[in-house]
């Protein structure tokens, strides 16, 4: 049957490989990407749906609006997959969002052992910070 795909990122718990799945399994129009914008290299810049209809890179009107912008779009496009970090915070939960869609939602994320999830955040943090 038809569905849309929904994967939750969770900090630190494969979320890069995970999207960089389901960018091998969906189409760029089929796919949208929650945190485009935001990704953490140029390659990554600019795959999926809103850059499909908006143009490469998203433009910060876009990125301060995702979920306006998706809501508004799903009469016009052919959705099967979203992906994202906290997609049930912010104004409205995904599963809202994504209610006129009409279709089910079939909806993954992982978990990690908390402590081990914590201290790899903390070197990726070190990592990551002038």
């Amino acid at each position: 049957g038809q569905y849309i795909a929904v994967f939750d990122s969770v900090e630190k718990t494969a979320g890069t490989s995970v999207k960089r799945l389901l960018r091998r399994n969906y189409a760029a129009e089929n796919f949208f990407d929650y945190d485009n914008g935001d990704p953490p290299n140029e390659k990554e810049r600019g795959y999926g749906i809103q850059a499909v209809v908006e143009g490469t890179p998203p433009s910060d009107e876009f990125r301060d609006n995702r979920g306006r912008w998706l809501e508004s779009h799903l009469g016009e496009i052919d959705l099967k997959c979203v992906y994202g970090h906290g997609l049930w915070q912010g104004r409205k939960p995904i599963d809202e969002l994504l209610s006129g869609a009409g279709l089910p939602l079939r909806i993954a994320t992982f978990f990690r052992d908390p402590v081990k999830r914590i201290i790899s955040e903390y070197f990726y943090v070190c990592k990551h910070t002038e």
